[in-house]
């Protein structure tokens, strides 16, 4: 049973901006990934690695913090969210957010409707900047930072790694090229088309795997990865529903 900080009452107000312990975690991250590679490597089990999608368009940062330089414009941009901000136009808009981003270019709100501007405006290649800008800058990371995945493609590319671009996959087919809720249930989870599509691409992985490899370990792998999928799907002999990672 995992005790998530985000169950308690109050618990986002325990989250600040503290960039000494985000490089921890990161730092751990790479060090707990290094260690599972050389022991999977020992072991001559081949590993798989889906890098996990994100919902950018359709999902604001979870927290923005202000800095008390800048609490006045960013005021007005909070005002402006609540009263109208779409009967405003364009222009308008993208001057304010411009103004709170020179007072502080780490506020992740702003970053993030920066993102919806250029996105209105058909600029995809902007919008798609900003809104991993306000994912990198929200102060409670519930989704993949651009660091985080840049850790995990280092990972897969040392040690040879299989490796899905889940990101990229569903992108595809989302307007412009940025992940929202057409293929995501929410901030992070594919829908049925989603899973299909990463579903898709493991199975060509089963292709790699099997060339790649002796056969002794290759044929091991997929069946323990179709015994990993039936005991997570199985009825539950306790309470009948579904049961869970162990």
């Amino acid at each position: 049973m995992v005790d998530a900080e985000l169950d308690y009452e109050d618990a986002m107000e325990s989250y600040q901006r503290d960039d000494h312990w985000t490089r921890a975690v990161q730092d751990h991250f790479r060090e707990s990934l290094r260690r599972m590679a050389l022991k999977t490597r020992a072991a001559q089990v081949p590993v798989w690695l889906v890098l996990p999608p994100t919902n950018l368009r359709d999902c604001p940062p979870f927290k923005s913090e202000r800095m008390g330089a800048a609490r006045q414009v960013e005021d007005r941009l909070t005002d402006a969210l609540q009263d109208g901000w779409y009967s405003r136009p364009l222009t308008e808009r993208k001057t304010l957010l411009e103004m709170v981003l020179q007072e502080e270019p780490r506020f992740a709100l702003a970053q993030y409707w920066q993102g919806k501007c250029f996105d209105e405006e058909g600029d995809y290649e902007n919008a798609a900047k900003a809104y991993q800008a306000a994912i990198d800058e929200d102060i409670c990371p519930l989704r993949a930072t651009q660091s985080t995945l840049q850790i995990l493609r280092e990972h897969a590319s040392r040690f040879d790694w299989a490796l899905v671009d889940a990101p990229s996959l569903l992108s595809a087919s989302c307007r412009g090229g940025i992940t929202d809720q057409t293929i995501l249930e929410d901030h992070v989870h594919p829908k049925i088309q989603g899973h299909q599509s990463i579903g898709l691409a493991l199975l060509m992985m089963l292709f790699y795997i099997w060339f790649r490899f002796e056969w002794q370990f290759s044929l091991g792998s997929i069946i323990a990865l179709f015994h990993d999928c039936l005991l997570y799907t199985s009825p539950s002999p306790r309470d009948g529903l579904l049961s869970r990672m162990p």
